[in-house]
């Protein structure tokens, strides 16, 4: 099923989050411009493709609303699902405008969150990442067979991580080429 954004908004018919609220859909937009999150924008449903390059000029950018003590208030991040594809989307982070000193990724894959805690068949294509306040992308938990290709990620915190904890979350087949 294709779905269509029609508005910038963060919530609310035509939105995406009302795009990535079920399965089996692929994203088109018709509308460019920045999304602002106010809240986690999370896929946890599988099979879904978000394309960023069928949006008009400026393309797509989310950035979220706002950072507090507990974290930021609009990170992205691909929950424990499978088959995800995005590509051609900008995540703009308050990394450089703020002072907080928080540790949330603003964008990533989450490997231990549901419903599967386990992320796996996922491909980030083309996707910049600017001013995360952790790392970007950051991927943690158990993941499985994840490709990040062709992407830009610039003036962050961290560089991207691939974090690791006791081995008990095997992070396998993790691809990172042309970035």
């Amino acid at each position: 099923i294709v779905y269509r954004v029609t508005s910038l908004a963060d919530s609310g018919a035509g939105t995406l989050r009302d795009a990535i609220s079920q399965s089996c859909r692929k994203i088109v937009f018709d509308v460019g411009g920045t999304i602002t999150l106010q809240t986690d924008l999370k896929i946890a449903n599988p099979y879904i493709t978000i394309d960023g390059s069928t949006a008009p000029s400026p393309g797509i950018t989310l950035r979220p609303g706002s950072v507090d003590a507990g974290g930021y208030n609009g990170q992205f991040i691909i929950g424990g699902t499978h088959d995800i594809i995005v590509s051609n989307i900008r995540y703009w982070g308050l990394w450089e405008t703020d002072t907080q000193n928080v540790n949330n990724a603003g964008f990533g894959v989450d490997g231990d969150s549901s419903p599967d805690t386990h992320a796996r068949n996922i491909i980030l294509d083309h996707v910049t990442i600017r001013a995360s306040h952790d790392s970007g992308p950051d991927l943690w938990g158990r993941i499985t067979n994840v490709t990040v290709s062709n992407g830009l990620f610039f003036n962050s915190k961290h560089p991207t991580t691939i974090s690791f904890l006791d081995g008990s979350q095997p992070r396998q087949r993790i691809s990172m080429h042309h970035n």
